[in-house]
């Protein structure tokens, strides 16, 4: 484990800079772009962050939330060519590939039963145009499939019972529930692969890509001056996160009644059901021991060095 830690640790630096860089946020901080093989250079966003005329930006979506806002294409050095688009529907801006869109409806079609994780970022809701913008580049850079949203409901009218979940970014699980492909297979042969999710689609987001996403997206919020509100409650606070959390909010029945969306008291698998992220927990956790057993051996050092120097200063006995 502790050889496993220093690895992950490694890792966590490498998509976790703390040296100056040259990408900055409109806080001043500045922000350095991390290798990453997942990642070729035409297709990173050169600031961290959606440039303000993206057709995707806050701010110009925001102009005419219900317009057609087209497509946007990248094509990755490690998988397909992913197209995504934009759903401004029911209090939220939602970016999406069309595997989401299934994805979505198959869950609806199964009442919400089926798994259903999510990672929650809890974020300042004044701050939500500034996190949609760093996440959105974030989630395409990467290639993520299914989709993501951001509430765009005021302040005022936010529910306190979702505090914390300003920020939605979807992981997909296969259910048998779904068949071999999905409900869209064989209705449209010639887009069966754009509308295929079958358990192969797991495969493609592993533990380490998961891993290194959530460590960069906490790299860049931080980097950016947003400020948390702290974990949902209901949710599973993931190690040394300050934005990131997880659920699994597929429906539950609560005192012998109708399935319902999960209510807090019910935490963050009320279902039980199988947690997809387990390895990912344990990499961040495995990362936030070996910084404070490093932490705990630099202030040993610098007591030990603290002690020498005291002793060197004494006057030498006769």
């Amino acid at each position: 484990v502790p050889q496993l830690a220093h690895s992950i640790l490694c890792c966590s630096r490498c998509v976790n800079p703390t040296m100056p860089g040259a990408a900055e946020f409109n806080t001043g901080e500045v922000y350095e772009m991390p290798p990453n093989p997942l990642i070729q250079d035409e297709f990173r966003f050169p600031h961290g962050t959606l440039p303000s005329d993206h057709p995707f930006a806050w701010d110009v979506v925001a102009k005419d939330p219900k317009g057609d806002h087209g497509t946007f294409s990248l094509r990755g050095n490690w998988y397909k060519t992913m197209t995504y688009e934009l759903l401004h529907t029911g209090g939220f801006l939602r970016l999406c590939t069309l595997r989401g869109r299934v994805y979505w409806n198959a869950q609806n079609e199964h009442g919400h039963l089926t798994p259903d994780w999510k990672l929650h970022f809890s974020v300042e809701v004044g701050q939500i145009p500034l996190v949609w913008d760093i996440l959105a580049a974030l989630f395409m850079e990467y290639m993520c499939e299914i989709g993501m949203k951001a509430t765009t409901i005021s302040e005022e009218d936010w529910s306190p019972q979702q505090r914390g979940r300003e920020i939605t970014v979807y992981l997909f699980q296969y259910s048998y529930c779904y068949g071999p492909g999905g409900p869209m297979m064989g209705l449209v042969p010639e887009e069966d692969h754009t509308f295929y999710i079958g358990r192969e689609v797991e495969g493609i987001f592993t533990a380490p890509f998961w891993f290194t996403w959530i460590q960069e997206a906490e790299a860049r919020l931080a980097a950016a001056g947003v400020r948390s509100r702290g974990t949902a409650d209901g949710d599973l606070a993931l190690p040394g996160c300050v934005y990131a959390s997880l659920r699994n909010e597929a429906f539950v029945k609560v005192n012998g009644g109708e399935p319902e969306y999960p209510p807090n008291h019910t935490g963050w698998n009320a279902t039980r059901q199988i947690n997809p992220m387990t390895d990912v927990v344990f990499m961040l956790g495995a990362v936030e021991k070996e910084k404070a057993r490093t932490a705990a051996v630099t202030a040993q050092l610098i007591e030990a060095q603290k002690h020498l120097a005291a002793l060197r200063s004494c006057p030498e006995s006769a």
